[in-house]
């Protein structure tokens, strides 16, 4: 049986004010609360970490494999999900600052079976596009491109019902599959949380951006390194919103730190 999905928060500079000047208190009505809906079951596991400055809280608690009582740990890994969307951005703004991509490129331009979608409303209308779907439109998730997440419009329901049937095996299909998909609105004109990132993904890897840390529709993060763009040096391989980890560094099962929140320097 598969495991419940682990569950990761990580509360930086945002929030790290307001509830830094009132640590530890603040940080352990926190953590109270995530350990109730691990209790409940709702949540296999948590790993919390508080940081601003020189100081830094982190609470681990649970379980990262509920069946196999495999505890949680401050070093397990964890499936990064939508959390490699910024980073596939952030491929793109270097291209842009680059000046090899402009953010009102249509992304026709570079994928060519983009020019003829069409959208089809929330009360089930279809329309042609009245204008072109334009690289910054993916970024801020206006392009229309929506997904299966919540199936409560017509496009959504048009994306389940098409991912019910095939199944993309890569970055190459999985865009195709959504350039014969219904837009769920005017490019511009609404806000679609989905699969634009995906989209930005294949764009980086098309052959004229040879140069750039994308290979073969895949953020090569080392390479990044290498050239300093980054200061991380993270062996994973990134495609559109999916991570795969390298071989050599598989899932480590973490021990369980007892007694709650811990205190890891201030």
């Amino acid at each position: 049986m598969k495991s419940p999905d682990l569950f990761l928060l990580f509360f930086c500079a945002l929030f790290a004010p307001r509830l830094a000047a009132q640590a530890p208190d603040a940080f352990a009505g926190l953590t109270e609360h995530f350990h109730r809906l691990t209790d409940e079951g709702r949540l296999a596991g948590t790993v919390i970490v508080l940081e601003q400055d020189d100081r830094v809280w982190q609470d681990v608690y649970g379980f990262q494999n509920v069946e196999e009582g495999i505890p949680m740990s401050g070093r397990t890994l964890f499936r990064m999900a939508s959390m490699t969307k910024p980073i596939t951005s952030a491929a793109v703004m270097m291209l842009v600052e680059e000046g090899r991509l402009r953010l009102d490129d249509p992304v026709d331009k570079y994928l060519p079976a983009f020019a003829e979608m069409e959208i089809l409303t929330v009360d089930g209308r279809q329309e042609k596009l009245r204008r072109a779907i334009r690289v910054e439109d993916l970024l801020m998730h206006t392009s229309g491109i929506t997904s299966q997440m919540f199936q409560q419009t017509p496009a959504e329901k048009a994306y389940a019902e098409a991912f019910r049937q095939t199944h993309p095996k890569n970055l190459e299909e999985m865009v195709d599959a959504l350039s014969a998909l219904p837009l769920a609105h005017q490019p511009g004109e609404g806000w679609s949380y989905g699969y634009s990132t995906d989209v930005l993904a294949r764009i980086e890897s098309d052959g004229r951006f040879d140069a750039a840390p994308v290979v073969e529709g895949t953020l090569a993060l080392p390479d990044l390194v290498d050239e300093g763009r980054v200061d991380e040096h993270a062996p994973v391989g990134v495609a559109g919103d999916q991570v795969d980890l390298r071989a050599e560094r598989p899932a480590r099962p973490g021990v369980r730190r007892p007694g709650g929140a811990e205190r890891v320097h201030d």
